[in-house]
């Protein structure tokens, strides 16, 4: 079963965007064309993200969109996810495309995890913002694209 669900992501055409919502800023990724990989792109101010978005959509050819929403350990809604489901509402309102949520519970913790591996100390006291939002909705991305 999620095999299947695995293939039939893959076989839709076009890149799929992957979106961790913040009240500061939204990290950003983008799948190759085959679906296979997400990679991180530049994080946008929470205020414009919407029209970011929509030019990320148009540019890189998207076809799909999904949005981390979190939730609280035991599954229930949190108010960030609150949040990010009225985000999710505003971004259907300004694209033609499918746009889907999926539980990002500890997302940016495993990215900032990530991160923390491969930044030197220097690197990490300087880690330019929105870099881990970015990594998380890298995370968050190849998550849904592996079909969890």
């Amino acid at each position: 079963m999620v095999g299947q669900r695995v293939r039939d992501r893959r076989k839709r055409p076009g890149r799929c965007l992957g979106v961790d919502f913040g009240l500061a800023r939204v990290g950003l990724a983008v799948s190759d064309p085959e679906r296979v990989i997400a990679s991180p792109v530049k994080a946008a101010a929470t205020e414009g993200a919407l029209v970011h978005i929509k030019s990320l959509v148009a540019e890189r050819g998207v076809t799909e969109i999904v949005v981390g929403v979190p939730l609280h350990m035991d599954g229930s809604m949190s108010p960030m996810g609150e949040d990010a489901l009225a985000f999710v509402g505003q971004l259907r309102a300004v694209v033609d495309i499918p746009v889907f949520t999926t539980d990002e519970r500890l997302s940016t913790v495993e990215a900032e995890r990530a991160l923390n591996e491969v930044d030197s100390p220097s690197q990490r006291r300087h880690r330019v913002k929105g870099r881990v939002d970015s990594a998380a909705a890298a995370i968050i991305l190849q998550t849904y694209l592996d079909g969890g």
